[in-house]
């Protein structure tokens, strides 16, 4: 299991929310004894919302890929 801190949105804030934790291939959100795979919320130091939906970052790291593959592609052009 790999971990990284997921932070509040807010670039002037960037509190520490929870970590990311990866198992098995998808990234849940722990915080304190639960792990989590959605969770809609505000944080407590500056009261940006904050939304977590772990299909979402599955979602996000698929299109990451494929943005990486067709760089590659490009550079080999």
């Amino acid at each position: 299991m790999s971990e990284q801190v997921a932070t509040c949105p807010n670039p002037n804030c960037k509190a520490s929310i929870g970590n990311i934790v990866v198992v098995e291939d998808q990234e849940l959100l722990q915080i304190g004894g639960l792990l989590i795979s959605k969770v809609d919320g505000v944080c407590i130091k500056c009261g940006k919302q904050f939304h977590w939906w772990a299909t979402d970052r599955l979602l996000e790291a698929i299109l990451e890929r494929l943005i990486k593959k067709e760089e590659k592609t490009i550079e080999k052009s």
